[in-house]
């Protein structure tokens, strides 16, 4: 796998990745990012970083997979790691230990909400997210 180098991802290869109709925002106040569907906005921090690429993959995820109205949160965040892992590794990068855990971590949030919510948990969801 290759080492990350913020010279690889210039704002045109990061539009590229946008599905059609979709605009991209990046604001260095941002930790993690956001998919509007209403807008078709996706907002970031600057990808600097591999942490930070593989923040702005998620929300592509979000962006490609999910649809507008809000399904089963936890769900559709595993959904949207799974998919950032695949886009990584697809460009050469390995999904470090500090992505993964952020990811696990994140996914849990969304079992916590939901479970609070009354939704029914996915076992295997909830065994991933374990750390």
């Amino acid at each position: 796998m290759k080492d990350f180098s913020d010279t690889d991802w210039p704002r045109q290869r990061l539009n590229h990745c946008l599905p059609p109709a979709w605009k991209l925002i990046q604001n260095k106040r941002l930790k993690n990012g956001w998919c509007d569907h209403a807008r078709k906005t996706i907002r970031i921090p600057p990808v600097a970083d591999l942490y930070a690429l593989a923040v702005f993959l998620h929300e592509i995820g979000h962006a490609t997979l999910h649809k507008a109205e809000r399904g089963i949160r936890h769900v559709e965040e595993y959904e949207a790691e799974r998919f950032s892992f695949y886009a990584l590794r697809g460009f050469g990068y390995s999904v470090t230990r500090q992505i993964l855990a952020e990811a696990k971590g994140n996914v849990r949030g969304r079992i916590l909400e939901d479970e609070r919510r009354k939704v029914c948990i996915n076992p295997k969801i909830k065994k991933w997210s374990m750390p």
